[in-house]
């Protein structure tokens, strides 16, 4: 028989309570409409947002982050669907979509992407964009598709090997243990939150969505975060993507390179380009990590000349 020290059974009945009193909450969420459909996909209610007709089918890949594809990219999806049909989608676990299984590799979400679209009818060809992880998880799907895909524009993507190599300038990349999951979940529960979310620009009704999200938004990232490392070797596996075109756009936020951590990043982003022998980069001069946020017009145009070249190709 398990004997358990008085001394802990006060705080064990509080911490009970105040789970439960979180379990009894009504879901914030409900007094937000979704902005787009609930597809369901393999058991699992999947939240995507369709704009424009035509093809190719422009697919957004995020970031790791507390905003979702649809807040990342709005103003640049609703643009590029003037021309062409675009996919934003919340991943599993992330706003309106159902939490998805563990572990959350890039491998696992591009089958769940890939089942998305094959409940939506969807074949491709695909153009794909991706923004840092989501640059890796786009080259995962692009690699598992390659028979499809006409192009892909990454925004400062994530090179595989980059946790370790950034080691090199004193940059330590902090994995969390899968097995701590209970106990953030339990402090999500409490209220205890990761970090203040900083709005970057985000329009205000659309950051107090993702204010409202932010716990189980929190989990998910923990959850993508403690596979990242898996991720990111699987990525490795896809790495000759032929003539495809690629386009990276690489932040540059000062005016000139004055870190070694800065030349490093640079650095990574240009090893990339050997994916596919038609290839081009970027660099863009004063502008943050968010360059989809900061300077969309510079991610609509690349993304309109791909569309071109792929229509040109397929007349």
């Amino acid at each position: 028989m398990i004997r358990m020290n008085r001394k802990w059974l006060l705080p064990l009945f509080m911490i009970v309570i105040s789970c439960s009193c979180f379990g009894s909450e009504p879901n914030n969420m409900e007094r937000y409409e979704h902005f787009g459909d609930i597809v369901l996909v393999n058991n699992k209610a999947m939240h995507i947002r369709i704009r424009g007709k035509g093809s190719p089918t422009v697919i957004f890949f995020s970031d790791i982050d507390m905003y979702g594809t649809f807040i990342n990219w709005k103003e640049i999806q609703d643009e590029i669907g003037k021309q062409t049909k675009t996919v934003c989608f919340d991943r599993l676990g992330y706003f309106w979509s159902d939490e998805g299984e563990l572990p959350r590799t890039g491998e696992r979400i591009a089958l769940e992407v890939e089942a998305l679209l094959a409940a939506q009818g969807d074949t491709g060809p695909y153009l794909i964009v991706g923004h840092g992880m989501g640059g890796i998880y786009g080259r995962i799907f692009a690699g598992m598709n390659i028979e499809k895909i006409v192009g892909m524009v990454f925004l400062d993507p994530l090179h595989p090997q980059a946790f370790e190599r950034m080691k090199e300038v004193g940059v330590k990349k902090t994995i969390p243990n899968e097995r701590i999951r209970p106990l953030i979940w339990l402090l999500l529960k409490l209220g205890i939150k990761k970090e203040s979310l900083k709005q970057y620009g985000i329009p205000n009704d659309l950051y107090r969505v993702a204010l409202t999200c932010y716990k189980k938004n929190s989990l998910t990232w923990f959850d993508e975060t403690a596979a990242s490392v898996r991720s990111l070797q699987q990525a490795e596996d896809y790495n000759d993507f032929g003539n495809i075109p690629l386009h990276i756009l690489t932040s540059k936020k000062a005016g000139k390179i004055i870190s070694d951590r800065e030349k490093l990043w640079v650095k990574l982003q240009s090893e990339l380009l050997g994916l596919s022998r038609n290839s081009k980069q970027s660099i863009l001069e004063g502008v943050g990590h968010y360059i989809h946020l900061e300077r969309p017009e510079i991610v609509i145009e690349s993304i309109f000349e791909m569309i071109e070249n792929s229509r040109r190709e397929t007349d």
